[in-house]
């Protein structure tokens, strides 16, 4: 998996558990925008920090612990 399918998987997850709070909460227009702030915040970063510290032989288990990622996602770095 490439990198940027890793982003727009990480972003679906987050828009979806986001959108689902807010439905749960009773709010449309909070639904809406938990969608659109969450789609891609942050997401590219962690997993661009990842590579990094993937490169500096930093174990799977510690990256994804430390940025908050699953370890399949780091994993496919």
């Amino acid at each position: 998996m490439t990198l940027e399918q890793e982003i727009k998987l990480a972003a679906k997850h987050a828009a979806e558990k986001a959108a689902k709070e807010a439905a749960e909460k009773g709010y449309e227009k909070g639904y809406k925008e938990a969608c659109e702030k969450t789609e891609m915040k942050g997401v590219k970063e962690k997993l661009e920090s990842a590579r990094k510290m993937k490169s500096k032989n930093i174990s799977d288990d510690v990256i994804a612990e430390c940025l908050g990622l699953s370890l399949e996602q780091v994993q496919v770095l």
